[in-house]
């Protein structure tokens, strides 16, 4: 069994150094691949006793606690804002809809006026479309 591999089981943590630990989080499957940061030792060793005090510093902790709390309200407050934006976007897209559906209908009642003759005067005044709309509708025909 790697070091690799037991940085990823319950069983013999214990017995790995720090270093081996810190090669297996890194993704060093061998011991061959270990020599590879070999001469990185003192250096990662260093950066090892320097996190072993933050993990028992109880500011640090404290700051760690209530980044997670910002974050997650970031969370929360992410996930808000889009379902905000889905429904905002819904309710745009339902109110274009709905005034095509009705440009539509009057449109098609004009259309219907036409056929029957009656004065594209009145078809404007009735549906609401505009003296040019109707007209273009009556060339369209």
């Amino acid at each position: 069994v790697s070091f690799y591999e037991l940085c990823y089981t319950n069983g013999e943590l214990d017995n790995l150094s720090d270093f081996e630990k810190i090669m297996g989080l890194l993704g060093c499957k061998t011991k061959e691949e270990e020599k590879l940061f070999e001469h990185e030792k003192g250096i990662i060793e260093k950066i090892m006793k320097k996190a072993e005090k933050f993990r028992d510093d109880s500011e640090m902790i404290e700051m760690y606690d209530r980044d997670k709390v910002i974050a997650s309200m970031y969370e929360k407050d992410k996930k808000e804002s889009i379902k905000k934006a889905v429904e905002l976007a819904v309710s745009e897209t339902t109110k274009e809809v709905t005034k095509e559906v009705a440009k539509k209908e009057k449109q098609d009642i004009a259309v219907n006026l036409i056929n029957k003759g009656i004065d594209i005067n009145i078809i404007s005044e009735s549906t609401g479309l505009s003296l040019d709309e109707v007209k273009k509708l009556k060339e369209e025909l």
